[in-house]
């Protein structure tokens, strides 16, 4: 069992942060890791473009989650959610190339 929790897929190695915490996220990372996320957020973008306006949202101009809701105006479950699916897929599409803090 001990084993088990050692893996990547379980986390290890990787630093957790409350979803809040992004706040300031994109203010500390150095310009190429910056880069690699917008391009990420490009892709994330012609998949799902309403997903890639609560990121920016959040991360570059910092708006609170019911900020980005009534900004959007959908409920805050649902940006919640979208938040929480986005950065799985943006964390999974960047932290392989930079070991991003996403």
């Amino acid at each position: 069992k001990a084993r088990r929790k050692k893996r990547l897929k379980h986390g290890r190695g990787s630093v957790k942060q409350p979803i809040g915490a992004a706040d300031d996220v994109a203010s500390t990372l150095p310009a190429e890791e910056l880069l690699e996320i917008d391009e990420a957020l490009t892709r994330l973008e012609a998949e799902d473009p309403e997903v890639a306006e609560i990121v920016k949202l959040r991360f570059f101009a910092g708006c609170s989650m019911p900020e980005i809701a009534k900004t959007v105006e959908r409920p805050l479950r649902s940006v919640e959610r979208d938040w929480r699916f986005a950065r799985t897929w943006l964390h999974r599409e960047i932290a392989p190339e930079t070991g991003s803090r996403l």
